[in-house]
């Protein structure tokens, strides 16, 4: 392997912690701010990126593959701006809009609000930036699995129905409808339909009642790497995945008064997150 032509010092901070990620990390600005600097290959475009709290910098990936030529300088990089989150335009989405009147219990909202809002905080150099559709799905998928209680990921959902852009999403939604009516038998009874709409910024519902009435959800916005993740969003996320709840448990445990439950829950795990899973139903 040939070594790369960088000048000394910038070769030795490359070189010392080097991880594949798919997304430029920006941990500058917050508590995550523990990294000094990130470099990024982008191979699309044939460029290294530095960046650390001063802003972004930026290399053809052609000049470090001169091999005869002097060793690569700090003030060779060109700044450049990172490019921010596309904002929604909410005139897109016209009313009249759907209420769900699903109703969520209060434990189950409690323990889903803390745990997504801890997710969005370990996220926030992420949501803070425009992030790729890889890590929009990992997000996306860890989103569902929080609100459902399963925290082991097991399967990515298939690329045709996650988008970032939510009027992209929502035409998914309706082509997806226009697909099943299509494939209905005539004189099969029609059934409801939910689709959630997940951009991660934001979220919202569509609903197809038995004829084939199609309604939808104010956008609401959810993560956005400044502030906690709003509670109506939470709720109206719960709501749309309540049919995948895990069922109420029916364990002899559960039958004893909750001062004693909570006796016993204490000792599920060391730590307090098992415990509030398994309590909350």
């Amino acid at each position: 392997m040939r070594r790369l032509p960088l000048s000394t010092s910038l070769h030795k901070e490359i070189a010392r912690e080097r991880l594949l990620r798919d997304d430029a990390l920006k941990p500058f600005g917050d508590r995550l701010e523990t990294i000094r600097f990130v470099c990024s290959f982008d191979l699309e475009q044939d460029i290294l990126i530095y960046a650390d709290s001063n802003g972004h910098i930026q290399l053809p990936l052609a000049r470090l593959r001169e091999s005869d030529s002097e060793p690569v300088q700090r003030n060779e990089f060109a700044p450049f701006e990172v490019p921010s989150p596309l904002q929604l335009d909410i005139t897109g989405f016209p009313p009249p809009y759907q209420n769900p009147a699903t109703i969520i219990p209060d434990r189950y909202f409690a323990f889903t609000s803390r745990v997504i809002s801890d997710f969005a905080s370990q996220c926030c150099h992420i949501l803070r930036s425009y992030y790729a559709d890889t890590a929009f799905r990992r997000l996306a998928k860890a989103v569902i699995s929080i609100a459902t209680c399963d925290f082991k990921v097991v399967e990515i959902s298939d690329v045709r129905h996650l988008d970032q852009d939510l009027q992209s999403a929502l035409k998914i939604a309706r082509f997806d409808l226009k697909e099943r009516a299509e494939a209905i038998i005539p004189g099969d009874r029609k059934e409801q339909k939910t689709y959630l709409l997940l951009s991660i910024r934001h979220v919202m519902l569509c609903h197809v009642d038995s004829t084939d009435k199609f309604s939808y959800t104010a956008p609401i916005p959810f993560m956005n790497g400044s502030s906690p993740p709003f509670p109506d969003a939470i709720r109206l996320l719960l709501q749309a995945l309540s049919p995948a709840f895990p069922p109420r448990p029916g364990t002899p445990v559960h039958s004893l008064p909750l001062e004693i439950q909570d006796r016993i829950l204490e000792h599920v795990s060391k730590g307090p997150v098992e415990a509030a899973r398994l309590g909350c139903g």
